[in-house]
């Protein structure tokens, strides 16, 4: 089938190592391989500037100031899935759709979502979407997890390295509007960095003795420890991501 064929090419190829001086998210822990599968980074060829989720077999959720703002068909844009385990960490997909929430196009800061076509559909579990109106994991005080690809001050050789941070949600926002939640930083030196937007934030829960992990939002900006997430369970985000990326209700 052509499927396998494309996916089984694609699986045999050679990995890629990325350079640069991106490390992630300041004070966050490393992600080991294969932990979040799903978990990708954005860019060119050789390497990324954005951070963003697989939500379905061929679609990337990542921030809209991080594409075009009219629909666009990128010749050089990739998907890099250095979240899976060896000897397939590296693996990168091409882009070739990104189209940005209706309500965003001319200011993503009224929605900063988008969503990214693969060229393909990869073997590869996405994450679950938080369900429509769903705000039980964001209300103040939720422990937060946050991911991303961004650059720090330090590791500078271990720029294919993600890391992760456990943020907490507050009722206290830098940034106005119910398109947001916002969650601190342990502290202002720690937090997401150039490079991390459109990471995931996201809970782990356990359904029939089985892990998963929940997308609650991804990464816009941040002011000292308190940052800003895109608000997935949103209805009018929430259905746009299922309609475009045919992605089931929970």
């Amino acid at each position: 089938m052509k499927f396998c064929g494309v996916v089984l090419s694609c699986v045999l190829a050679i990995v890629v190592l990325l350079t640069g001086n991106a490390s992630a998210i300041e004070g966050g822990a490393e992600i080991a391989d294969g932990k979040y599968p799903w978990h990708v980074k954005v860019g060119n060829p050789a390497d990324g500037y954005c951070s963003g989720s697989l939500v379905s077999a061929r679609h990337i959720l990542t921030a809209a100031h991080c594409v075009a703002k009219e629909v666009h068909t990128p010749d050089w844009m990739f998907a890099h899935f250095l979240g899976l385990p060896p000897p397939f960490t590296g693996f990168r997909v091409r882009v070739v759709r990104t189209e940005r929430h209706p309500a965003g196009v001319n200011d993503a800061r009224k929605a900063d979502i988008a969503l990214l076509t693969l060229e393909y559909p990869v073997i590869v579990r996405p994450v679950s979407l938080v369900a429509s109106g769903d705000s039980l994991h964001t209300r103040p005080g939720s422990k937060v997890t946050v991911a991303g690809y961004g650059e720090t001050g330090e590791q500078s050789e271990t720029g294919r390295s993600a890391r992760e941070l456990v943020f907490k949600a507050t009722d206290t926002c830098a940034r106005t509007g119910r398109q947001w939640f916002c969650a601190d930083a342990p502290s202002r030196d720690s937090g997401i960095r150039p490079g991390d937007s459109g990471g995931p934030a996201f809970t782990e829960t356990t359904e029939n003795g089985e892990v998963r992990y929940v997308l609650l939002g991804t990464s816009s900006n941040h002011r000292g420890a308190n940052t800003w997430f895109a608000n997935l369970s949103l209805p009018v985000f929430n259905d746009w991501i299922r309609d475009v990326s045919g992605t089931s209700a929970m």
